[in-house]
């Protein structure tokens, strides 16, 4: 069962993955105030050690590394993993971001991201016994960051915006200011 956690207790993965979560709340604290960020990462990091350690204790595994380092890393990972799953998601569903349940959309596509990462590379090699195991880590995994990101979605949404400063603004979406150019050409007339 070990041969499943091949990389969370890899420093260099930490520090990757580390790296990566702050870009990805870099890029998240545009449009979103650094408390609701802050409070994102940190319910992130928390809510996936715990998702780690029960998976752990469910699989009966046996960490031959210091424990906290493998949890350090896996919280790292994880909490990057779904930060570019979202990420992704949201550019995916960009085209229905006018309609209500965009949000959902977003949920739904970032588990789907989530859980085709931790399935990953055992499931591809054919001789791989532990098939069923990694399927259940998957759903596991899936069902928990359908959680965190679930309860996490009122920090996502940004509750002011400032006029011109959509993120994801074409120039189909502004608004036309045919009656300032009206008013202007009668006036200069």
């Amino acid at each position: 069962m070990e041969d499943l956690f091949p990389l969370e207790s890899n420093w260099v993965l930490a520090v990757a993955a580390g790296a990566l979560m702050l870009v990805m709340l870099f890029r998240l604290a545009r449009p979103l105030p650094l408390q609701n960020v802050l409070f994102i990462a940190f319910c992130l990091l928390v809510g996936e050690t715990l998702l780690e350690l029960l998976v752990v204790k469910i699989g009966k595994i046996d960490l031959p590394d210091a424990r906290w380092r493998y949890f350090l890393g896996a919280a790292l990972l994880w909490t990057a993993v779904i930060l570019v799953a979202r990420r992704l998601a949201k550019f995916i569903a960009r085209p229905w971001r006018k309609e209500r349940v965009h949000w959902i959309w977003i949920l739904a596509l970032s588990t789907v991201g989530v859980t085709l990462f931790q399935i990953g590379w055992p499931v591809l090699d054919p001789d791989f016994a532990m098939q069923k195991a990694v399927a259940g880590m998957a759903a596991v995994r899936g069902v928990g960051t359908a959680l965190l990101l679930l309860i996490l979605t009122p920090w996502f949404i940004r509750k002011t915006a400032k006029p011109g400063e959509d993120e994801f603004s074409e120039l189909a979406d502004q608004p036309k200011k045919e009656a300032q150019q009206q008013a202007q050409e009668q006036t200069s007339n």
